[in-house]
Parts: structure tokens; C-alpha cells; sequence
């Protein structure tokens, strides 16, 4: 008889039951590397530690996500570039606007404004690309970012200042 434990009856119309498994069966275990292992003659944990990468290879991998994060880095700078230089007074209005509504800066300045869109993290350059910076809930979603990052906003329009 199989143990009950990871078993919970459920009852159904009349005296009939449906039986319900909640918790993985064979302790999560792959099957796969169950029988692979056992067909190399070792324990399914030592098949798991062979399978791990070495510390060379983990290195390699740290390394290469790092040169795919400053190519990314890269590519959305470029592409703020772009979308500043080319921006129409939509861009520059709505930034003011949340600045202003937001109580960061009461009467913000061109340059606070593009402080501001270099600040924006990627997602929202995303959705201002996909759905125009004019779009409602990107707004919202520029209020929302200015809000949650208030010191940050206000440090960096504080440097903007001073230089």
C-alpha cells in the first residue's frame, strides 16, 4: 500500500472519490537523470554535481552576460539619443507635467526634463516607443516611476543643476 500522505480525498456526488496529488511524486526528481544515472552506474546526486558547471565555465558566463549588459546599455542610450533629438514638444511637455504635478520641480527647465527621460528605465522607453509618450497609461506609468524614485529623480536633477 502507497503511503496516503501526499494524498488528499476528495469527495465527490455519492460515494465515489477522485483522488488529488499535491506534491511532486519521486521527491521532484527527473526521470530522465533517474535513468541516465542509473544507466552510469551512480547516484542520481552525483549525476547532478557532473552536470554542474565548473568554475571556469561560470566565469565565462558572468563575463559574457556583463558584455550583454553594456551592449544593451548601449543600444538604449542610443536610442534615447535618438528619441530626444527627434522628440516632438509632446515628449518635452509631458515630462514637464509630471515633474511639475509630482512636486519635484515647480517649474522645471528643458534640461530637467532630459534628465528625466535618461532616468526612465528601459520598459518605459519601451512602451513610450511602442505606444507614443502621449499615450495615458505610459504617462502614468512615467508619474509612477518619478514617485517611486523620488530621491533618485530629485538627486539627479540636483546635479543637473549644479553643473
Amino acid at each position: 500500500m502507497t503511503d496516503q500522505s501526499n494524498f488528499i480525498a476528495v469527495p465527490a456526488s455519492g460515494e465515489t472519490h477522485h483522488v488529488m496529488i499535491l506534491a511532486p511524486t519521486r521527491r521532484g526528481k527527473s526521470t530522465l537523470l533517474q535513468l541516465e544515472a542509473a544507466r552510469l552506474g551512480i547516484s542520481y546526486e552525483e549525476l547532478l554535481k557532473r552536470l554542474e558547471p565548473s568554475a571556469e565555465e561560470k566565469e565565462r558566463a558572468r563575463v559574457r552576460e556583463e558584455e550583454a549588459e553594456l551592449r544593451e546599455g548601449a543600444r538604449l542610450d542610443a536610442l534615447r539619443q535618438v528619441l530626444w533629438d527627434t522628440k516632438d514638444d509632446d515628449l518635452e511637455g509631458i515630462l514637464n507635467d509630471v515633474l511639475s504635478v509630482s512636486g519635484v520641480r515647480e517649474k522645471p527647465m528643458p534640461k530637467h526634463c532630459k534628465a528625466l527621460f535618461w532616468l526612465l528605465p528601459k520598459h518605459l522607453i519601451g512602451l513610450g516607443v511602442a505606444w507614443d509618450f502621449s499615450d495615458t497609461e505610459v504617462r502614468e506609468d512615467i508619474y509612477q516611476f518619478v514617485q517611486e524614485n523620488r530621491a533618485s529623480v530629485e538627486a539627479r536633477l540636483a546635479e543637473v543643476d549644479a553643473a
